[in-house]
């Protein structure tokens, strides 16, 4: 099914109920408004009027993306699973998808995940997590706390931002299995460019505490340093399945297009929704009106959500260089070309297809560039040439990725090859299916899979694709049956809820 044939749904068939359940009359169009007949709260009704109650659901991730871009005003991208694993993305007002997730969702059944929208401005987050079977002997909350303290002096080293324990929303799904966190940092008017800044940003941070611990004098200054026990800081590693130490920060969710489990939703099947941990200090900025702070939690733990017209926000870059400057508003932020550095390049499926061309060599070195859409790779251990047809004595070779029309080329650094490039090979379709759906919980397995697993997935999902286009209409989306309250009784129980809050 293409964009242009995917369809409108009116929220309420987006949830599920029984069948005597009453309907809107028909799908929600492009800038309509909700039936005049149904009242609508009041911390609500000012969004019912414009183009902000655009309510669209596709099939593919792209399609979802460039429907938000190209209407703006304020829609986010969201991705959902139903009950039965099918995962769909939905482009909304996160105001409206809020009403509707909380007033038409049983708490199991929620299931979203927010899309970090790639080079979208957004909060400092983090997700701390570690298997309980293999680290019996620690504290997560403690580890939390340290943390925090942590970040808060990177923070104040390298930008001068202060930052206390009540500037952070710690949301908790731990379960008797695993420990789990999501830290979203509520600082002021004061943002990052993107994820991809943040990510650096974090990957210092953790690089930081790796170095430390190689040296009992450096892990001895630093904690002096910060005011921390030795012990608190060596706490931060766990181990792996597989006996591997490592921090137990997640470094791998600042990629394009992450997906990050939002407020009160579950993993698929998992029944452990992300909620407020009893050590959270942060408190929303609307109190008063238990629905109305419960809301503002909600849009605060939203990674991209900036509010409706913030005026004079501080902007942090942290690349080859850190930057920090102030911008009247989203439009008119400077253009920031991202590039990185390191092994790793922020497409993890392509270094491990790049390294299994290049094998027995290694990659030495990744540059990518947003502002090109591409990749250089810069190769050791095997020089070589398709030019020459043989190896090089002294100069090494290097790869270049495309990933605006996913293709490859060697060049070298050899003066006697000086302009030459390979012929453009295409990179194989599992790998431009895995570049497509990047960021997608869903598929975090597929990067560990053996060439044939990833393969025959590809292979399933392209099949399952096909078949559902085949058979798409309009109507094709009409498994998403109601809630099981009329549209009336539901938004006249919401309007009293709310007076008795008044």
């Amino acid at each position: 099914m293409s964009s242009a044939q995917s369809p409108t749904v009116d929220p309420l068939l987006f949830y599920k109920s029984s069948p005597s359940s009453s309907k809107y009359g028909s799908a929600v169009g492009v800038g309509s408004a909700f039936p005049p007949e149904v009242e609508v709260p009041r911390w609500l009704r000012s969004l019912s009027e414009g183009p902000t109650n655009l309510w669209r659901v596709f099939l593919k991730q792209n399609d979802a993306l460039a429907f938000s871009q190209r209407h703006g005003d304020g829609l986010m991208t969201f991705a959902f699973q139903d009950k039965d694993g099918t995962r769909r993305f939905l482009s909304a007002h996160p105001v409206f998808f809020w009403f509707y997730d909380n007033n038409h969702k049983l708490p199991q059944d929620r299931c979203t995940f927010e899309v970090i929208t790639e080079g979208a401005v957004c909060k400092l987050y983090f997700d701390l997590e570690f298997e309980k079977a293999h680290n019996k002997e620690h504290c997560g909350v403690r580890m939390t706390d340290t943390f925090i303290k942590i970040v808060s002096h990177f923070l104040k080293e390298e930008f001068d931002v202060s930052c206390a324990r009540s500037n952070v929303l710690d949301l908790d799904s731990t379960t008797d299995v695993k420990f789990s966190r999501h830290l979203v940092y509520q600082l002021p008017k004061i943002y990052f460019r993107d994820n991809y800044n943040v990510g650096n940003f974090v990957r210092m941070i953790c690089n930081k505490l790796r170095l430390v611990m190689h040296s009992q004098p450096a892990l001895h200054d630093f904690c002096v340093k910060l005011g921390l026990p030795e012990g608190d800081v060596q706490g931060l590693f766990v181990a792996d399945k597989h006996g591997v130490m490592k921090t137990f920060c997640d470094e791998a969710v600042y990629t394009k297009n992450r997906h990050f489990r939002v407020y009160k939703s579950t993993k698929w099947k998992k029944n452990s929704p992300l909620l407020l941990s009893q050590e959270n200090q942060y408190q929303p900025v609307l109190l008063g009106r238990q629905r109305l702070a419960e809301k503002q939690l909600f849009l605060d733990s939203l990674i991209t959500y900036i509010g409706e017209t913030p005026q004079d926000f501080t902007i942090l870059e942290f690349g080859t260089q850190q930057k920090m400057y102030v911008v009247e508003s989203v439009s008119k932020l400077p253009e920031c070309p991202v590039v990185s550095e390191g092994v790793r390049s922020p497409h993890p499926v392509v270094d491990r297809f790049v390294q299994r061309l290049v094998s027995p060599g290694l990659i030495r070195r990744s540059t990518y560039s947003s502002s090109l859409n591409r990749i250089v790779y810069d190769i050791s251990g095997n020089r070589f040439c398709v030019n020459v047809g043989r190896q090089h004595k002294s100069n090494n070779v290097y790869y270049v990725v495309d990933l605006s029309r996913f293709y490859y080329y060697q060049k070298c650094h050899d003066p006697d090859c000086s302009g030459f490039q390979s012929k453009e090979e295409c990179l194989p379709p599992e790998i431009v299916f895995m570049l497509e759906n990047e960021g997608d919980t869903l598929f975090e397995s597929l990067s560990v899979m053996s060439d044939k697993e990833l393969f025959d997935t590809w292979s399933a999902v392209n099949c399952a694709a096909e078949l559902e286009e085949s058979l798409g209409q309009d109507d094709s989306l009409e498994p998403f049956p109601e809630f099981g309250m009329s549209d009336t009784e539901l938004l006249n129980s919401t309007a009293e809820l709310e007076a008795n809050d008044i």
